[in-house]
């Protein structure tokens, strides 16, 4: 198979694509033109068929090569009949927008579209003819027509020597005649028929009777249970997938304390169906870290002490830490009112960051429902 330019084409697109790199990349729009990004498959709406030159001279903000599984749905006056799939050699993309966007074992996938011009390709496929019989040749008739002569001429002397030896040429015949040299009229030969006639009966009665189709019936039943244990069997293996790929998030009224490591720490909660002000009991303990809400991409409360202790051993800058918001000791944050709307997130995350002064720290806090 060849592949075959066939004309340019632009339009709108939308498509399929996977890569390997982070997430975060596709927040920053001057970083989309260097992604490692993949286009499975998509199809061009709105097509119109473009000159080289149209397509040489547009500029674009993302470049694919070899784009395969490509439908192009165009219009009646469509030069090229629109019942196959196309492959793209060069995909020029502009106003380019990614969505429907998640991660699955490092590699993440979703939905791409923008204004596209292309150039077309499809493969074609060479006509396979019959092979001729070739003619036979003059030289080839007189050999035959001699070969048939030689042959009756042994026929025939080998008759004279049966009618001398007093053997009956009938009898020659029955038992030496075709590839096999056997009388078809054997008695095994019979038996093998009747066998045969025997078993085409049973086939029929059996497809034709309602014992027939009880068995089939009944066959067809075992058949399509096996099918559906096969078909649950995998949704319960994707089910168990797409559960690990879903975010797991605790609901308000939740208390949580941490000791250990002084390491950033961040989870996130959900507030429900209902409106109210947020209130978040905490203890610090001796060693102050920040405490922090933030709700739908922005920091609406924070810990933040107006007096603070030194540590046992360790002279805290107490200026420094309550003006970056740290807090030490037992407190309250309850300056964030949620609105509840179908159409905003009800999820807050909660963060500590922990003093960079220590190496380990001690803290809790309770999550209160709005009210």
């Amino acid at each position: 198979m060849s592949n075959e330019l066939k004309y340019y084409v632009s339009g709108s697109f939308v498509g399929s694509f996977s890569t390997t790199e982070d997430i975060v990349l596709f927040k920053n729009r001057d970083s989309l033109a260097v992604l490692k990004v993949k286009i499975h498959k998509g199809y061009i709406t709105n097509s119109v068929e473009v000159t080289k030159e149209d397509f040489e001279v547009k500029a674009a903000s993302n470049n694919f090569l070899n784009v395969n599984n490509i439908q192009i749905n165009t219009s009646d006056s469509w030069p090229v009949s629109n019942n196959r799939i196309f492959s793209l050699g060069n995909l020029k993309l502009n106003k380019v927008e990614f969505y429907n966007i998640h991660t699955v074992d490092d590699i993440t996938v979703g939905e791409i579209k923008g204004e596209a011009i292309a150039s077309v390709y499809e493969g074609k496929f060479s006509d396979i003819k019959q092979l001729e019989k070739p003619p036979i040749t003059e030289q080839q008739n007189t050999w035959e027509r001699n070969q048939s002569k030689s042959d009756d001429t042994r026929t025939n002397e080998s008759d004279d020597a049966t009618k001398d030896r007093g053997i009956s040429n009938d009898r020659d015949l029955s038992t030496n005649r075709g590839c096999f040299n056997f009388n078809w009229n054997s008695t095994w030969l019979k038996w093998l028929w009747y066998i045969l006639a025997l078993i085409l009966l049973l086939y029929l009665l059996g497809k034709c009777t309602q014992l027939g189709e009880k068995l089939i019936c009944k066959y067809e039943n075992v058949r399509i249970e096996k099918e559906e244990k096969e078909v649950l069997q995998r949704i319960k293996i994707l089910e168990e997938k797409i559960r690990l790929t879903e975010p797991r998030i605790s609901t308000c009224g939740s208390a949580l304390d941490m000791s250990g490591k002084a390491e950033p720490w961040k989870d996130y909660f959900d507030l429900g169906s209902k409106s109210g002000l947020v209130n978040i009991s905490y203890d610090m303990h001796a060693i102050p870290d920040r405490l922090e809400i933030i709700y739908n991409g922005n920091l609406v409360d924070c810990s933040q002490d107006k007096l603070m202790q030194d540590v046992e051993g360790f002279e805290l800058n107490k200026e420094e830490m309550i003006r970056l918001g740290f807090a030490q000791g037992e407190g309250n944050l309850n300056r964030f009112y949620f609105r509840y709307d179908s159409l905003k997130p009800t999820e807050i995350m909660i963060r500590v960051l922990p003093n960079k002064d220590f190496q380990s720290t001690e803290w809790e806090f309770k999550l209160n429902c709005p009210k």
